[in-house]
């Protein structure tokens, strides 16, 4: 496993009252999210980046207006047309 670190300066950590954990934490759901949303990963794939389950993963990104499936409409009938 590979490890990135990040210098922040103390005082900014203090001007934003989170813990390191929790900043870090953030920042691993927010890239995962960022990741996602471009098409550089997929759901599971940022869901295991930011530590979380897919289910709490899914609802965290659809709280943030972000859809977890993205059909267009041809993709809908496709699919629509399997269950027929």
């Amino acid at each position: 496993m590979s490890l990135l670190q990040i210098e922040i300066p103390d005082h900014l950590l203090l001007a934003i009252n989170e813990t390191e954990d929790s900043l870090k934490n953030d920042l691993k759901f927010e890239f995962a999210k960022h990741l996602f949303t471009k098409g550089r990963f997929t759901l599971t794939q940022a869901a295991e980046f930011s530590s979380l389950d897919l289910k709490t993963f899914m609802h965290k990104i659809s709280r943030d207006g972000i859809p977890v499936i993205d059909y267009d409409s041809d993709d809908l009938d496709s699919e629509s047309s399997l269950l027929k």
